[in-house]
């Protein structure tokens, strides 16, 4: 009827992983929520409700009642999907996750990237896009200074020029955007015409307050 959260019993490869303070953090809080259901149930530890535990988690991770991120990859077939030719690419601890897409410039092919998630809790979000690191890029000099993405939703629909150079590996903020209701978020990046390479990694949307 123990939990331990750091000395857990892993391979030596996975606790490479495992030691990370991000990891032990999530793995402290899951500790915490277990012993509570433990607790409140009045069971062992063995026999709380993983469900319980695991929506918990997944619905309120900070227990304050506050919407969760929402974080969207270009790996998420579910919700990035893109046109035209999209290069998959990586450089050791320089994107977010495992991956990022690349469009090179080719004239006038149709080239877009499009990430989409739904907001279910109404109130009013920053939107953020991560610009990954850009040392894998086949051709020389940096990627696009100047690249548009449209913005998207059930109230607004705008065009960014977004300038990756201004941000190396870390989020670039897009703006606040109002949701009086649920609705759709999207954000597309047209490569179409670009004369430098457009990146394609992750956009993030967090919760700030209650709209007015």
């Amino acid at each position: 009827n123990l939990l331990v959260p750091v000395c857990l019993s892993a391979s030596h490869i996975a606790y490479g992983s495992i030691r990370m303070e991000p990891v032990f953090m999530v793995l402290g809080q899951s500790a915490a929520v277990a012993a509570h259901l433990a607790i409140k149930n009045h069971c062992s530890v063995q026999d709380i409700n993983v469900s319980e535990l695991n929506n918990i988690l997944n619905t309120n991770p900070y227990l304050n009642n506050v919407p969760p991120d929402i974080i969207v990859d270009n790996s998420c077939s579910e919700n990035a999907f893109f046109y035209g030719q999209w290069e998959s690419t990586s450089r050791w601890m320089r994107q977010y996750m495992s991956d990022y897409s690349v469009a090179y410039p080719d004239g006038n092919t149709k080239k877009r990237f499009i990430f989409q998630c739904n907001i279910t809790f109404p109130g009013n979000y920053a939107g953020y896009y991560f610009v990954p690191g850009s040392g894998n890029l086949k051709q020389e000099g940096k990627p696009a200074p100047a690249m548009p993405v449209r913005i998207k939703g059930p109230q607004f629909d705008s065009i960014l020029v977004l300038n990756l150079t201004s941000a190396n590996n870390d989020w670039l903020f897009l703006g606040e955007y109002a949701f009086p209701s649920p609705g759709k978020f999207s954000v597309e990046i047209i490569a179409d015409t670009l004369s430098y390479p457009a990146l394609a990694d992750a956009i993030l949307l967090t919760y700030q307050r209650k709209t007015e």
